[in-house]
């Protein structure tokens, strides 16, 4: 396992998902701008309204991640622990396993990544 750095606002999105469905309004926007321009503000601040390590906690058995653990420092995020295959495991539930919906908000995200200049 390695430390996660952003992937784990992945866990933070789907935790969010589980807890109260499909963002919507100002939530919405906040969780898509989480994810697309990895905004470290939002991740932040949803680890912490979300309970935090129990965040990976909670989705490392929802998804069966055996190689998956919270930070060391409840308040870093970032380092989150996960090996390769459970970061494959995640976006394989993305794209296969979420609803619909729920799969169409998350990839949705994905697309509008913001990528640096070469």
């Amino acid at each position: 396992a390695q430390p996660t750095a952003s992937v784990v606002k992945l866990l933070i999105a789907l935790d969010a998902i589980d807890r109260s469905g499909v963002p919507t309004d100002n939530e919405a926007t906040a969780v898509r701008d989480m994810l697309a321009a990895s905004d470290d503000r939002v991740a932040s601040r949803l680890w912490q309204q979300q309970g935090g390590p129990a965040i990976v906690q909670r989705q490392a058995k929802k998804l069966g991640l055996t190689h998956t653990s919270p930070p060391a420092d409840a308040g870093k995020w970032g380092s989150t622990q996960m090996s390769p295959t459970d970061v494959i495991t995640v976006y394989r539930h993305i794209t296969a396993w979420l609803p619909e919906e729920q799969r169409e908000f998350v990839t949705a995200a994905f697309a509008h990544v913001l990528v640096p200049n070469g």
